[in-house]
């Protein structure tokens, strides 16, 4: 065994697993792992049973608490126990509002749940009341533009006396008087996230969401006694798992260009790091920037709490891949219905095995379309160009599944089917950017969000423990329309 100052701890408290790993530094490996169903009752619990199996020698079996745990190793957390942050957008512009919004939620590892657009109505306050967020991000006008909407929307949120904290990061030339509408502790005020039309301003924002998630959590269920045993906070997971995507290219050129969908039961989350447009002239870009480094989030995608909605969502991508399949439209439904009924229901026939595929793959085909921009062909006095929106996904040269099922598919063509059924153009016109699949890996062991905790201080680790857990399939290419409409040289 290596000595201790050699060992690290790295601990995920999920939704469903607490899992954990003992990483050997000198050695660059795993020296063991350990995971067990989230207590969430009181987190502590499950915290313990995963300490036991990765030092029992250590750590009793059977402990209820931390109390009287020593750990002299370095730790580092993450929790997604909550579920995330629940964040709503009130701004001015739809468009504008959702995209910078989710940019900021999204990267801090929230997710929104609605968006408002102009001035709040009464209807808007009952949805908000029902939809219960965590966050209500307030945004709106540039510095020095617009502060009607923004003055009103503020003593409408502050009159309504909803739970949720108001993250205020609008014109600064009202932000003076915005906390006055509001009681003490129900307002914070960060910076605005656009002082300048086109100019993006999310750290602020991102670093108070974060601070917001790690207070809820520690509200509650015991997470402040792991803190205390570890001498370390927990940073949310979908922030650590973005935090993986962004280091790994950074110490590793095989990493470049890579994304990532993680597939549950309620959500499916793509992470993606790759430039967001072509180094072209013919180019014209339309929109706000896009990052290099983003992260989106698919509430009504998901195996089996949100399987109903799947069906609800996806339209002809769903058609294609049931019509495919061979799967008659009442069986897909009849299936939903038990699944939605018993989420913890695993298929047990070879038919049960294809209706669940269908649902997998309209998750990996809208959930990436969604995060993909699009393209389309426009002529001006000096010839044709492409128009786009969005960010450009073709130059991605790596996949990687994880979560539940894809964690466990060996299917390789899951892929390729999806990405294939929605790779048609829009009604208007526009073709999807949709990646290219050269490499295609999947996360077999979960091991990504206990990466992620690594990825920061020890970037080049995390990279070589990707590297050994990752599961690569059969190399393929999948030439999608999107890719030859405007095709990119290919990666070195």
């Amino acid at each position: 065994m290596p000595g201790t100052d050699n060992r690290i701890l790295t601990i995920d408290i999920g939704s469903t697993y607490t899992k954990g790993a003992l990483v050997d530094l000198s050695g660059r490996s795993i020296l063991a792992r350990a995971s067990t169903p989230t207590t969430v009752d009181h987190l502590p619990r499950g915290v313990a049973r995963v300490l036991h199996g990765l030092l029992p020698s250590r750590v009793a079996a059977g402990l209820d608490d931390l109390d009287g745990v020593s750990l002299d190793l370095p730790a580092h957390l993450s929790c997604s126990a909550k579920g995330g942050l629940k964040v709503t957008a009130v701004g001015l512009v739809p468009e504008l509002t959702l995209s910078v919004a989710r940019q900021a939620v999204c990267s801090a590892g929230g997710k929104v749940s609605g968006a408002y657009a102009f001035e709040l109505t009464p209807d808007d306050i009952e949805r908000m009341r029902l939809d219960r967020p965590d966050i209500i991000l307030l945004a709106g006008g540039t510095d020095g533009g617009n502060a009607a909407y923004v003055r009103k929307n503020a003593r409408r949120l502050a009159e309504a006396g909803l739970e949720a904290t108001v993250l205020f990061a609008g014109n600064r030339s009202v932000a003076h008087e915005i906390p006055t509408m509001f009681p003490e502790g129900r307002l914070i005020v960060t910076e605005n996230l656009m002082p300048e039309f086109g100019q993006l301003n999310i750290e602020p924002a991102r670093i108070c969401i974060r601070d917001l998630f790690l207070h809820r959590l520690i509200e509650g269920k015991g997470l402040r006694r792991v803190i205390d045993a570890f001498g370390a906070e927990p940073k949310p997971t979908p922030r650590a798992v973005l935090e993986l995507v962004e280091r790994l290219a950074a110490v590793s050129p095989d990493w470049a260009d890579t994304l990532l969908i993680d597939m549950g039961g309620a959500t499916t989350d793509v992470y993606t790091n790759s430039e967001p447009a072509a180094a072209d002239g013919n180019v014209i870009l339309r929109g706000l920037p896009e990052p290099a480094v983003k992260r989106t989030v698919e509430g009504d995608l998901g195996m089996r709490v949100s399987a109903r909605s799947v069906l609800t969502s996806g339209g002809p991508v769903l058609e294609s891949l049931r019509a495919d399949a061979g799967i008659d439209a009442l069986e897909l439904e009849t299936w939903v219905g038990e699944i939605s009924e018993t989420p913890g229901r695993l298929p047990s026939t070879p038919r049960q095995e294809a209706l669940d595929r269908v649902l997998a793959a309209v998750c990996v085909s809208l959930s990436i379309a969604r995060h993909a921009g699009t393209v389309e062909e426009s002529w001006t006095p000096g010839g044709k160009v492409f128009l786009q929106r969005g960010k450009d996904l073709r130059r991605i040269r790596t996949i990687i599944g994880s979560g539940g099922y894809l964690a466990s598919s060996g299917d390789v063509t899951l892929y390729l089917d999806a990405l294939a059924a929605s790779s048609a153009p829009t009604a208007d016109g526009k073709m999807p950017l949709l990646p290219t699949a050269r490499r295609i890996m999947r996360d077999r062991d979960g091991l990504l969000p206990l990466l992620g905790n690594l990825a920061s201080p020890y970037p080049e680790l995390a990279a070589t423990l990707a590297g050994q857990s990752l599961v690569r399939f059969p190399q393929t290419v999948h030439d999608t329309p999107s890719h030859r409409l405007h095709k990119e040289p290919d990666p070195v």
